[in-house]
């Protein structure tokens, strides 16, 4: 059954070049080489990194660029600002830093106070954990602390357990939108922005728009959650939590070096951001700091610090540990970058806003947005959130230049919407993750899944109008 989507890629590239098409010829190949990668990319009929170098490769063989052009993007800054949160999530889970992190808080007295009280703060930690480490591996930390107090704290409760481990997927997938580093679709969308629009919208720019958005999903969750477990007997705050992080032992120096490391790759992404607001952009030190220190730049540079620091047995981070990156995503965000750079060179993006204008014009811009959040939430249920906004945010871009409306405003509902999908287990890797536990049924992820869906689509439009401007200028 693979050999169907296998073969289906190139026969329907073949087929799209045989329909005639009044458009440019450049533009009538990229909509065949584009259909290819959909097909894959939907399919996986391989690898999604592996048919992004195919499809940045086809733009040189189908003529359409040269191979310079072509594989430019896989050098963009945005894929070097990734790679520097890729190594810094890699360090902190080589010496137990995120879990000594976790423990920490929940140890706390707001997060032992009641059962609540301490799920509401797993999810609080889950959520900010993974807006630094991938959604995936903080769900991979969370799951085992969240099973020992769900373990201490409803130990009669299989419907208690089962709503709060949902919430810990749901909850690492919310923590994606809070940075640039969070999740695959906010690098893409950054780059789009930069590279057709010249728009930089900077680290602390980002927080200052995602976090709002980040609280908001978070207090939906614990609504949806909290009601649950209201209904459910709960045993009081025992010593399971506190055993967990005694059981780390002692902080040791590799920890307090990472510590260091990621502090200060933390401060050289959000300090310039911050000076500029106290001192003005066009003071000399943002405006040097922005210049000679970029996001990207300050990520590699922080980073090489894993490398030179030493701890008892040798650098923080071995190339061998730094091998173990998702350097796939990294090739998935090139080719993402390079098919989407090339739907704007050849006019194929500004043709397809047209007809989207065509379309849903007499509804106007704000019916568009509206319709493009919630296709881009429910396509991403079937889809990998990094191969949706590789697919929508070119033309979410190029249906805002056809509207003429605020093109930030709908890239990031788009890059932010593809975090979004809460129904089904292949969704997203946290879903999967939570699901593989054997505690939750499909029927409950689904009907808690539909309603964030729905929730969260409107906490997204709302809070981007409020926090960018109106949609339409």
């Amino acid at each position: 059954m693979r050999f169907l989507p296998l073969i289906l890629g190139p026969l329907s590239a073949v087929a799209c070049l045989q329909i005639a098409w009044d458009i440019p010829v450049e533009a009538h190949r990229m909509a065949a080489l584009m259909l290819w990668v959909i097909l894959w990319w939907l399919t996986e009929a391989v690898p999604l990194a592996a048919t992004a170098l195919l499809g940045a490769s086809l733009l040189v063989v189908f003529g359409i660029c040269d191979a310079k052009e072509a594989f430019a993007p896989f050098a963009h800054p945005v894929i070097f600002l990734f790679l520097g949160g890729f190594l810094i999530a890699r360090a902190m889970q080589a010496h137990s830093l995120d879990r000594r992190l976790a423990l920490f808080v929940l140890t706390r007295k707001w997060g032992s106070q009641s059962a609540i009280s301490a799920i509401i703060t797993l999810f609080a930690v889950a959520a900010f954990l993974s807006m630094w480490i991938s959604n995936t591996a903080t769900t991979a930390l969370m799951l085992p602390i969240a099973l020992g107090v769900l373990g201490s704290l409803y130990p009669e409760s299989p419907r208690a357990h089962e709503i709060v481990l949902i919430g810990i997927a749901y909850a690492c997938s919310l923590g994606g939108l809070g940075t640039p580093v969070g999740s695959p679709p906010n690098a893409i969308a950054l780059g789009i922005l930069k590279e057709q629009k010249n728009i930089d919208i900077g680290f602390l720019e980002w927080m200052g728009l995602g976090i709002p958005i980040l609280i908001t999903g978070l207090a939906v969750l614990c609504y949806f959650v909290v009601r649950e477990l209201r209904r459910c007997p709960s045993a009081p705050v025992g010593e399971n939590i506190h055993a967990l992080f005694r059981a780390l032992g002692p902080t040791k120096k590799e920890e307090w070096l990472t510590f260091v490391a990621v502090a200060i790759v933390f401060v050289l992404w959000v300090g310039p951001g911050i000076l500029g607001l106290l001192l003005g952009k066009t003071h000399p030190l943002p405006y040097w700091l922005d210049r000679n220190l970029p996001e990207s730049a300050a990520a590699m540079v922080a980073t090489s610090l894993l490398f030179i620091f030493r701890g008892e047995k040798g650098a923080l981070l071995s190339w061998k540990q730094a091998m173990e990156i998702d350097w796939g995503a990294l090739l998935l965000f090139g080719g993402g970058l390079s098919l989407g750079t090339q739907l704007f060179h050849t006019g194929l993006a500004g043709t397809l806003g047209e007809f989207l204008i065509r379309t849903v014009g007499p509804a106007g811009a704000t019916f568009f947005l509206f319709a493009l959040t919630y296709f881009t939430i429910f396509f991403t249920e079937v889809a990998s959130n990094t191969a949706s906004a590789n697919l929508i945010v070119p033309l979410a871009l190029s249906a805002s230049n056809a509207f003429g409306a605020n093109p930030s405003i709908s890239v990031m509902a788009v890059a932010l919407s593809c975090s979004l999908a809460f129904m089904m287990p292949v969704a997203t890797p946290p879903n999967a993750i939570v699901y593989g536990t054997g505690q939750i049924s499909m029927r409950r992820m689904m009907q808690l899944g539909f309603w964030m869906n729905l929730a969260m689509g409107v906490v997204v439009l709302f809070l981007l109008r409020v926090l960018l401007g109106p949609f339409v200028p």
